[in-house]
């Protein structure tokens, strides 16, 4: 995908067979400010197919349902044809769960139509854009843990330094998490590393099933794995912690497992001028302030 410069607008292929639903989408495009936009609408999966051919195009957004499709089968089509192209995928209410797995199946996002303003159709945009764009990247260099299968140090760096300019950009908070595993080098030393590996794959596992498929998860080493949450709230960040020590405490019981991990977090919004090691940092600090705490009794665990 060719990298979209600033004075030339965004175009996007819209595949929908509800003339409705399009009025909709239209009209909330033209409610987006600083961007513009050209959309090219197609009513069924050949003709859009026909239109890649000929045309650049930045994004595709694809309803599903749409005539002579079957459902999936038209993104795995597209994503054959131009797996370079984001893809973002339109839903109905009744239909999220299969948008939600179109997303695990290579789908940048999902948007349900009902739900659709323009804040959330721009975020959808630009940050699938800026995705695939690093995606992209990432295919060409070696940038994944062998161990858990998460991005490595570098990998992190990479992605997460682009989102925090992009929610600089677009006025955005996002929240960092610092995790580490507790007591791993006794796990090492009593049981061996087979079983500490067995504690890190499983905690990749949680991290997995516990955050957004927008969220930036890595092991950047040793015992520590570190979290960027685009786009997010304090609140909605401790809220993801939460279910995150749930999840945990779930496999604990269903496994026999004794697994246990701290977590530090740290806000950065656009004004804090903080780089993404000084964010690092910062959690780093607070979740030792937070260890230090619970050992002196007088704190908790989030």
């Amino acid at each position: 995908m060719k990298r979209i410069r600033d004075n030339k607008p965004i175009k996007i292929l819209l595949f929908e067979d509800n003339p409705g639903d399009v009025c909709l989408f239209l009209e909330t495009l033209r409610e987006i400010p600083s961007t513009r936009y050209e959309t090219i609408h197609v009513d069924s999966l050949a003709q859009g197919i026909l239109l890649l051919d000929k045309q650049h195009i930045d994004i595709i957004t694809l309803d599903l349902g749409l005539p002579n499709s079957h459902h999936l089968e038209s993104l795995k089509k597209l994503k054959s044809l131009e797996p370079r192209i984001p893809i973002v995928i339109l839903t109905g209410n009744d239909d999220e769960e299969t948008a939600l797995f179109a997303v695990q199946q290579g789908a940048q996002d999902y948007l349900v139509k009902q739900k659709i303003n323009a804040d959330a159709l721009s975020r959808a945009i630009h940050y699938s854009i800026e995705r695939q764009k690093l995606q992209d990247k990432l295919f060409s260099l070696a940038l994944i843990d062998y161990l858990t299968g998460l991005y490595n140090r570098r990998g992190f760096f990479t992605l997460a330094e682009h989102h925090l300019k992009l929610a600089e950009r677009m006025n955005k908070n996002c929240h960092l998490l610092f995790l580490d595993i507790d007591n791993l080098k006794t796990i090492n030393d009593n049981y061996g590393h087979f079983q500490g590996d067995l504690y890190l794959k499983k905690t990749a596992e949680i991290l997995i099933h516990s955050f957004r498929d927008s969220d930036i998860i890595s092991r950047i080493g040793g015992d520590e794995f570190v979290v960027l949450i685009p786009d997010t709230s304090t609140q909605g960040a401790q809220n993801t912690v939460s279910r995150f020590q749930n999840n945990i405490n779930e496999v604990n019981k269903r496994e026999g497992l004794n697994l246990s991990v701290s977590v530090g977090i740290a806000t950065f919004s656009p004004n804090t001028n903080l780089s993404l090691q000084e964010l690092l940092n910062k959690a780093d600090k607070n979740l030792y302030d937070k260890r230090r705490k619970e050992k002196n009794g007088r704190g908790e665990r989030i």
